[in-house]
């Protein structure tokens, strides 16, 4: 990946500034959605109009995590020692993460009623429905493997004589859109946080990792498709910019280990402050 030497920012600049806007993003959809939607939370329905533009505000801010972590990810799959450790790694902190992230998020079924209040239905399926981030950033993961593993595993033969080398290289491109399809309908299936087009924006910062701006204004475009309010992270483009490809402090764990944590004390303020979490049968 191309990097800019003179640029102020490292990786680890980079990452705190993904978990910020991932917290403020997920505070609002943790805490102030549930509160908007439940209409006998008085605190929110004395000025409901005020919370309502402090909520998008909030969720935009949100738009820029992602495609941060869509590009450290590329980064260290590019850098790795290990592509195998790394997906093992993210599906793990997936299973850790799942039962966090659907107390935190799994209460928005529910309906109101005038005589009765608000009541809170979530059927155990319920927490199949949306699966943490993880699972996405781990499918995109073993995707690039795969794709990876081809390109090299066909470099001799695409550099044999033109026309066989063209076939071998028609060959691997077609079964790494095969990949990529498997890729993106796991996620689709799964229902992962940012599912196929989340997949596919990875994907896309893989395949242009040589020209990191383009490719990741590509991603930050694949994922406009799934909702056109993602344009906003284009403003993460600056800090990418100015990224001078070095580490920084390492604390590899704490940023794993933050979101399934921070899921956890968002869930405990909410209900802290009397919100509903659980189901109501």
């Amino acid at each position: 990946m191309d990097y800019n030497p003179r640029g102020k920012i490292n990786g680890f600049t980079l990452k705190m500034i993904a978990i910020i806007t991932m917290l403020i993003d997920h505070a609002a959809a943790a805490i102030l959605e549930r509160a908007l939607n439940c209409y006998t939370f008085e605190v929110i329905n004395q000025n409901r109009q005020a919370w309502v533009i402090v909520y998008y505000i909030l969720r935009l801010i949100g738009r820029m995590a992602f495609p941060i972590f869509i590009y450290l990810l590329v980064e260290g799959f590019l850098y790795t020692r290990s592509a195998g450790k790394y997906a093992l790694r993210l599906l793990v902190f997936a299973v850790i993460s799942e039962l966090p992230f659907d107390l935190a998020f799994s209460y928005a079924n529910y309906w109101y009623d005038n005589y009765d209040g608000v009541h809170w239905y979530t059927h155990w399926i319920g927490l199949l429905a949306h699966q943490n981030v993880f699972w996405t950033l781990g499918i995109g993961m073993l995707a690039m493997w795969a794709m990876e593993a081809l390109r090299t595993a066909f470099y001799e033969k695409e550099d044999n004589e033109k026309l066989r080398g063209l076939a071998w290289m028609m060959l691997r491109v077609l079964l790494q859109i095969v990949i990529a399809g498997i890729a993106m309908i796991a996620a689709y299936i799964l229902r992962t946080d940012y599912g196929q087009f989340g997949v596919a924006a990875i994907l896309v910062m893989y395949l242009l990792r040589n020209y990191r701006i383009i490719g990741l204004t590509l991603a930050i475009g694949v994922l406009s498709l799934q909702s056109n309010i993602e344009i906003i992270s284009i403003l993460m483009l600056l800090p990418v910019y100015f990224y001078n490809g070095e580490r920084g402090k390492q604390m590899k764990y704490f940023f794993y280990g933050f979101y399934p944590v921070h899921l956890l004390v968002l869930t405990l303020i909410a209900a802290a402050i009397g919100l509903p979490i659980f189901a109501k049968f």
